[in-house]
């Protein structure tokens, strides 16, 4: 009972197999596989029977080919043994032969005649004009019966010949009306001088009826020639329909069309050849392999069966799955779909089409993607010797040693009155300049902070490398001044060919943009990388740049006294100590720059100007430190706009904090540089983004450490570290104790 009922479900489970894609795909990989095993070997097979049979046709071929050879070379042996015979020698040199020489000479020939069953044996002497012929009798060359054949022996330029004619009618009017093979030898045999002729003529009708005894066996049609002459043919049809003006290939080719010819050519030129069709040819290997056809289905029915069980075998964690996942199992539906995988990918279509959507988004930002690793070589990110496979991928590829880093600003851009009329502007003169700049190599272009574009140029030229730049820089801003009537500024700096850094050459390029104006004769700066130092703490010229935006004067004291004594002793050579102070303001107002801080017109060129009057150091540290005083008394602070970006930067953090970031992340959302985001961070909260970031989590921590449900792990996934450790460590800083004290604290209190 419980069988029957289960009978439709089995009913569905087996129609269901049979439908899998495992079983079709293991079914057909089964025939591929025992098809090709089966097919090779029936090509083996049917190889070998065809080089079988060929090597027998050709055998048989060879076999009559050499029977019909030794009735040639017999013949040419007798000729050769009676031209040498000294009876016929002797009257080959008289010039009148008495009638028992000629008796001698004819005792000496008629055995030949009856032992090798030659038609006729001739001799032709041309000293006494006499022809000798064992049918009929000596003649003189004046009354012989076939003068035509004499002729042909005058005409004769090579040693031997074999003559294909049919026989003479002798004047005893004897029927000679047959088909003649002739031998023709030149005597004497080995001199020059030609003094007769011998020939053996052989009847064909006699050579045909021993080739034909010799093939009698064979069921293919068969042709025999010699010298490209038909000698016979088994074929009825053909030897009568043989067109003797034609070659052999030829009339074979008419005769007995669409077979394939197995032949055997002997060193005389006598050739047998057997011609077979190919459906005789395809019946021959069919009986072969139709045993083998049987064993093959056979072996198919067997892979059937093992196909069943293997697929009864996947299909279990496919059942599995599905039931997990909240479908029917494959098995037991009453309609499945075509296969298993297609419920599947049904309940995998959503996440398939995100992936896809993710995809396009790629494909559509990829100018994006090639911005974003451009800025990691700009900032310092990535090293140009070790530069990875992603930037090829992207199609950034630095092939020649000389870099070259180009800044190009646009002081007039803010009097456009629309956000789209100037970021349209600026994507013009992007364009423009990789255009340009591509000329002389590979060329690269990218957004930096304050509306500013780097262009990165890789190039080979070394020679007038820095009037090129000037040409095409000219010719930019000529096109830009007639086009929007804006003047573009350049910077241009010359990296170092042994260790290129285009992070160094960044900041010299935006220092140097202090000293440009959009005058004709300035508005391009050149400086090359070896410009840059190190001598001078970074840090402490951050310290200066806060200092200034705080007005704290008392601290500014501080650190002109630090550097001072750091950077500008008594001892200092002049020279060093005005180029230290230069750079040192030069850096100092290009923070306040690049944080959108105004800063007095010609404040830095009078400074640097009383630089180079300078008699002391004493006086370097004084013109120093009244710049630095300038500074602080001038109204300047940091812009509202900074102060927007700290404000979505915030934002950003607060609202994704629980996500795996990056600040490169949360600066590509405010839309600026990450280094000029950090830093207008740090001015402005005395935290950096990483800071802010990792203290807030950990705030965010607090009211789940004191709910107590949730394990320390699962918290610090829950607000977006990846690694607890680095959860615990920065909640140690933050609170000077471990998150599971704190807990403990907070459930003891």
């Amino acid at each position: 009972m419980g069988f029957l009922k289960n009978k439709p479900e089995n009913k569905h489970k087996w129609k269901n197999i049979l439908k899998s894609r495992q079983f079709r795909s293991s079914m057909q990989l089964l025939l591929i596989c025992i098809t090709s095993l089966f097919v090779f070997i029936g090509f083996t097979l049917s190889l070998e029977k065809l080089l079988g049979f060929r090597e027998s046709l050709e055998t048989e071929a060879s076999r009559a080919a050499y029977s019909f050879q030794e009735v040639i070379s017999s013949t040419k042996n007798s000729a050769v043994f009676l031209g040498t015979m000294p009876s016929v020698e002797l009257i080959l040199n008289h010039e009148n032969p008495t009638v028992d020489q000629l008796s001698r000479m004819i005792n000496d020939l008629e055995p030949f005649s009856s032992l090798y069953h030659y038609e006729t044996i001739a001799l032709y002497y041309e000293k006494p004009q006499r022809i000798y012929d064992s049918n009929n009798g000596i003649y003189h060359y004046s009354d012989y019966f076939a003068p035509d054949f004499v002729e042909l022996l005058h005409n004769m330029n090579t040693d031997d010949m074999w003559l294909f004619h049919k026989a003479s009618t002798s004047y005893y009017g004897v029927s000679r009306n047959m088909d003649m093979l002739t031998y023709i030898r030149k005597l004497p045999l080995y001199e020059t001088h030609r003094k007769g002729y011998i020939s053996f003529s052989l009847s064909l009708e006699t050579l045909q009826k021993q080739i034909a005894e010799t093939l009698s066996g064979s069921p293919y049609p068969a042709v025999v020639s010699f010298e490209g002459h038909l000698i016979w043919c088994s074929a009825p049809d053909a030897m009568t329909g043989w067109d003797y003006t034609k070659a052999t290939e030829e009339n074979t080719a008419s005769l007995l069309p669409g077979r394939r010819e197995y032949s055997s050519v002997t060193n005389s030129d006598v050739q047998c050849s057997f011609y077979v069709t190919n459906s005789q040819i395809t019946r021959m290997i069919l009986s072969d392999l139709l045993p083998l056809f049987l064993v093959y289905l056979g072996v198919l029915a067997a892979a059937f069966l093992l196909s069943v069980f293997y697929t009864l075998l996947m299909l279990r964690p496919v059942d599995e799955l599905m039931t997990k996942i909240g479908l029917t199992p494959y098995t037991k539906t009453a309609s499945p779909s075509p296969d298993e995988y297609s419920q599947l990918s049904s309940a995998l279509d959503s996440i398939s089409g995100q992936l896809s959507n993710i995809n396009l988004i790629m494909q559509e930002n990829k100018q994006l993607i090639r911005e974003q690793l451009l800025r990691g070589i700009l900032y310092d990110y990535v090293d140009l010797k070790q530069i990875t496979e992603e930037y090829g991928a992207n199609e950034i590829i630095f092939p020649y040693d000389n870099y070259v880093l180009i800044l190009i600003s646009l002081p007039g851009l803010e009097k456009i009155e629309t956000y789209a009329g100037q970021e349209q502007i600026k994507l013009v003169l992007r364009n423009t300049a990789v255009n340009a700049f591509s000329i002389l190599g590979n060329c690269y272009s990218l957004y930096t902070e304050n509306r500013v574009i780097a262009v990165i140029l890789n190039t080979d030229h070394r020679t007038d490398l820095q009037t090129e730049l000037l040409n095409i820089c000219t010719l930019i801003k000529n096109n830009l001044k007639s086009s929007v009537s804006l003047y573009p500024l350049f910077s241009i700096v010359l990296c170092s060919r042994s260790d290129p850094r285009l992070y160094q050459a960044w900041h010299l390029a935006q220092r140097n943009f202090i000293f440009t104006s959009d005058d004709a004769d300035d508005f391009v700066s050149f400086s090359s990388q070896e410009e840059y130092t190190s001598a001078i703490d970074l840090e402490l010229l951050t310290s200066f740049t806060q200092c200034i935006i705080n007005k704290d004067s008392v601290l500014l004291k501080t650190l002109g006294n630090t550097f001072c004594e750091r950077y500008l002793p008594e001892k200092t050579d002049l020279e060093e100590a005005k180029r230290l102070t230069r750079i040192a303001l030069c850096t100092i107002v290009k923070n306040l720059l690049e944080l959108n801080i105004d800063v007095k017109e010609n404040l830095l060129t009078e400074c640097t100007g009383k630089l180079t009057n300078a008699q002391s150091v004493h006086e370097c540290d004084g013109i120093f430190f009244g710049c630095m005083s300038n500074l602080i008394d001038d109204e300047g602070k940091i812009s509202d706009e900074s102060h927007t970006y700290i404000r979505k930067a915030v934002h950003y953090l607060e609202t994704h904090y629980s996500e795996p970031l990056t600040i490169p992340q949360v600066a590509d959302y405010v839309g600026v540089s990450a280094i000029y985001l950090n830093r207008v961070f740090k001015l402005s909260t005395g935290k950096t983004l990483s800071e802010y970031l990792n203290y807030y989590r950990t705030t965010q921590s607090l009211p789940m450490l004191e709910a107590g449900a949730k394990t320390i792990h699962a918290i610090s996934e829950a607000i977006g570290y990846n690694d607890v450790r680095s959860y615990i460590r920065f909640f140690k800083k933050f609170y000077d104790m471990t998150p599971n004290e704190y807990r403990k604290k907070y459930c003891n209190r």
